[in-house]
């Protein structure tokens, strides 16, 4: 899991991304059935993963998985992608 921790709101981190991964049992779920978010898609390059980040999105990284899930959990209002 990759954010700046200073413009995620830690609350939603822990209790929709990190509460609901740690209590998986079935490993062959799909993120978007596990994490619970307003907005959850996938990114395919590190363009995308810096630019999700900077944006406020934790990018979630899967040993093994050729995509990451970015996943907005931002606690600030009106900032757009750039």
């Amino acid at each position: 899991m990759v954010f700046i921790r200073t413009i995620i709101d830690q609350a939603k981190l822990e209790e929709n991304i990190f509460g609901p991964l740690l209590q998986i049992k079935d490993q062959e779920l799909h993120v978007a059935d596990i994490i619970y978010a307003s907005s959850l898609h996938t990114v395919n390059s590190m363009n995308e993963i810096v630019a999700s980040i900077k944006n406020g999105n934790a990018v979630l990284l899967i040993n093994g998985e050729i995509i990451a899930y970015s996943i907005e959990i931002n606690h600030f209002q009106g900032r757009k992608n750039r």
